[in-house]
């Protein structure tokens, strides 16, 4: 199955299904699909996690899978904000993180169910500051 025929596919199961959040089974297929001819985790340039492709590498594809947003970026484990997440954890998680984490959504057994959480600063979003009573309270 390539995308673009999936296309009328998936909009058919999303639509019998009733249910705007529901994942179709057209989605899984196309993954198998990407991960069978290697296009799988394409954003990734470390070749222990994808491809190893560099950004000018990567950009085309990503215009490509632009023109199916809504199965081709997850079809090929390129979507958001789970490849920021993934970069994030490559560059910077320890190897726990990297056990925990990365190699599940890697292998797309899991999408990133936890966003990863700004420090606390002066330029935190405001939500991450603590209040004048937690201060008071430490």
């Amino acid at each position: 199955m390539h995308i673009y025929p999936a296309e009328p596919v998936y909009e058919v199961q999303m639509r019998e299904s009733g249910n705007p959040h529901h994942h179709p089974q057209i989605i899984e297929d196309l993954k198998d699909e990407a991960r069978r001819r290697g296009l799988w985790n394409l954003f990734q340039p470390h070749p222990q996690w994808g491809p190893g492709l560099s950004n000018l590498e990567y950009a085309p594809l990503a215009e490509i899978m632009g023109r199916s947003p809504q199965l081709a970026p997850e079809a090929c484990n390129c979507n958001a904000p789970d490849t920021g997440n993934m970069e994030v954890l490559t560059l910077f998680g320890t190897d726990e993180h990297k056990d925990r984490s990365l190699r599940g959504r890697a292998a797309a057994r899991r999408g990133s169910s936890r966003p990863i959480r700004r420090a606390v600063g002066a330029n935190s979003p405001p939500a991450n500051r603590p209040s004048a009573d937690a201060r008071k309270a430490t």
